[in-house]
């Protein structure tokens, strides 16, 4: 699994982003057929059996594309490798950022839990939260390929030096994104409350999450911001200003703020939601200054 995510990563960075889509889900079809005779065979080690040979499968087929048929324009041969101290360290450099910033998220995920498990409405805050949070995750994903793309984009144009390029690469990057955004922030405004019921039918539940979409749905624009930003400056050779505003925007301010709403003040629960809105905000104006900052000083 981690050699076929580097050989998607290699894949990427030189623009083929057709090919590892197709052996990624040529791997997930393998696992949904022989999940259910290896399950019924074997129970859960069934399960796990599915997935060792589905990920041997994509693992094979990236070794003949890359080594064998040579489909990249970098070629790997084990037999000239030799360790270079000042490439490990960028990679590390790069790297260790945007690894921690995926580790706060999911911190800040369990301490927002945690505060809204003291709320008025324990359960039924957490379970809204948790359903809403995979919802909008669902109409994220085309907003976190193209953030995705922006990495591989500006890090082939900057190689090129190509200013002319990075700067025409973020200007459309942005416009296409906050336009993708800003379309769902009106669909989660208004449809929430169609939505929320094809995953549950709590009605505590659907009034609580309603009550998120409506504050949230302008949060999604900034959130958008935000992203493209930080994947700028990752493409540019700068990771630490995404793991800093990740930081800055889930821990410091959104979780801080949302334990003085709720546990502090007593507030309603829909001031947690402002909490998330004021980070997402504060946090998207940091990230444009930051950016624009860095494509200032890049030559």
């Amino acid at each position: 699994m981690i050699t076929s995510v580097f050989c998607r990563g290699i894949l990427s960075g030189e623009g083929d982003n057709i090919l590892p889509m197709k052996v990624l889900g040529l791997g997930t079809l393998i696992n949904l057929i022989l999940d259910p005779v290896l399950i019924y065979l074997y129970q859960i080690k069934g399960a796990a059996l599915a997935t060792v040979i589905s990920q041997i499968v994509v693992f094979l087929v990236f070794a003949y594309v890359m080594i064998f048929k040579k489909r990249t324009y970098i070629y790997l041969n084990l037999m000239n490798f030799h360790f270079n101290k000042i490439i490990f360290l960028q990679i590390l450099k790069l790297g260790i950022p945007a690894s921690l910033s995926m580790l706060i998220m999911s911190f800040g995920i369990f301490f927002y839990n945690t505060i809204l498990s003291m709320s008025d409405y324990p359960i039924s805050a957490v379970a809204a939260y948790s359903t809403a949070h995979r919802i909008e995750h669902l109409f994220f994903i085309p907003l976190i390929s193209i953030a995705t793309s922006m990495v591989t984009l500006v890090g082939m144009f900057s190689g090129a030096k190509r200013i002319d390029l990075i700067d025409k690469v973020i200007i459309n990057g942005i416009k296409i994104s906050l336009l993708i955004s800003c379309s769902f922030g009106i669909l989660f405004y208004f449809c929430s409350h169609m939505i929320l019921p094809l995953f549950t039918n709590d009605i505590e539940i659907i009034n609580i999450g309603v009550g998120y979409f409506r504050i949230f749905s302008f949060a999604v624009p900034f959130i958008t911001m935000g992203m493209i930003c930080s994947r700028v400056m990752q493409g540019l050779g700068k990771a630490y200003p995404m793991f800093v505003i990740t930081c800055l925007r889930i821990i410091v301010i959104s979780c801080f703020l949302a334990y003085y709403f709720i546990i502090y003040l007593q507030k309603p629960i829909n001031f947690a939601w402002y909490a998330i809105l004021i980070s997402c905000i504060s946090s998207s104006l940091i990230s444009v200054a930051w950016m624009i900052s860095v494509r200032k000083n890049y030559r």
